[in-house]
């Protein structure tokens, strides 16, 4: 469900009120493909120096809601290794809010709080951070994590 509050299309704003999202997937596979190689296109892209958000969307979420969500992401065809394995990433009951998230310019930033459990068994009971992503740093000030008998805190 989605409540928004502004829509500016055409200035590039948009402001939503809140969102509630129940058992989302989300997918990323990195499969082979089967076309022959393509050669590259000249960029017709004004260069802004920005690495991400060269349309300068300036995006306003006050409040997302994520109920047993789920990210998979597979890098390659080998069988998953046992325990931790980063090319066979498989996280569920994703669960938790995320309330201010703001994209302004090139900044990522939100209040996070979430928990996650991963295929290897690897549970974060809680992740609540102030969360701050740019071309340069992602960072999770004011962190306080739990999971299985450890808790760690703001660094």
């Amino acid at each position: 469900m989605l409540d928004a509050e502004e829509l500016q299309l055409k200035k590039n704003y948009l402001a939503i009120r809140s969102i509630q999202l129940e058992k989302p997937f989300f997918q990323i596979q990195n499969l082979t493909g089967l076309r022959p190689p393509q050669p590259p296109k000249p960029s017709t892209a004004k260069d802004t120096v920005m690495y991400f958000n060269p349309g300068h969307l300036h995006l306003l979420v006050r409040q997302l809601k994520i109920q047993q969500g789920s990210i998979f992401v597979d890098d390659d065809f080998d069988k998953p290794i046992k325990g931790f394995d980063g090319a066979h990433v498989d996280l569920s009951n994703l669960t938790g809010e995320i309330e201010g998230l703001e994209l302004l310019v090139d900044t990522l930033r939100a209040k996070v709080h979430l928990g996650v459990k991963d295929r290897s068994g690897l549970e974060i009971k809680i992740l609540t951070t102030q969360f701050r992503f740019t071309p340069q740093i992602m960072e999770l000030a004011k962190m306080d994590m739990l999971f299985g008998k450890s808790h760690l805190k703001n660094y």
